[in-house]
């Protein structure tokens, strides 16, 4: 199993946040190490299969979430994995294989350390009404329909 994330830096009215999208993917993966010249510091190549599937899967999605590929055995934390339709972007390459998103808001009620984490419903909706960006606004209402989803199941 690999995990692809990439992570977005979104400066808003408050601090910093990172906004993050994240793919779970299974299959082969091969590492490669090799030793630069002259400085001789070591750096990996990685192929295969889990690592096109997740990095695939984390560049389509049209949001701020997650999603994992279905086949991948269920554990204990599977409560966090949930049938909801992943967006994903019309001008990438679309996913082939089946997902399921990762509940992110569940993860974080769940695990909270503080209760600052828990979303806000009203804050996702300023933010993504002052985006002037389409591209962004889709992401931002993307993500704003899947917490509301999320926070009507209880």
């Amino acid at each position: 199993m690999l995990i692809c994330w990439g992570l977005h830096l979104h400066v808003t009215n408050q601090p910093r946040s990172y906004l993050v999208r994240i793919g779970i993917a299974s299959g082969d993966l091969r590492v490669r190490r090799i030793v630069r010249q002259p400085d001789q510091r070591e750096i990996e190549t990685r192929i295969g299969t889990a690592m096109m599937k997740a990095q695939c899967l984390q560049e389509t999605q049209q949001w701020i979430g997650g999603a994992i590929e279905s086949s991948i055995p269920r554990g204990e934390h599977s409560v966090y994995r949930i049938q909801y339709p992943v967006p994903q972007s019309e001008k990438k390459p679309r996913v082939e294989f089946p997902v399921e998103a990762i509940n992110w808001v569940r993860l974080g009620i769940d695990n909270k350390q503080d209760v600052t984490f828990y979303p806000s419903i009203d804050n996702i909706e300023e933010t993504a009404a002052a985006i002037a960006d389409p591209r962004v606004r889709a992401k931002w209402d993307n993500t704003h329909a899947f917490v509301k989803h999320m926070l009507t199941l209880g």
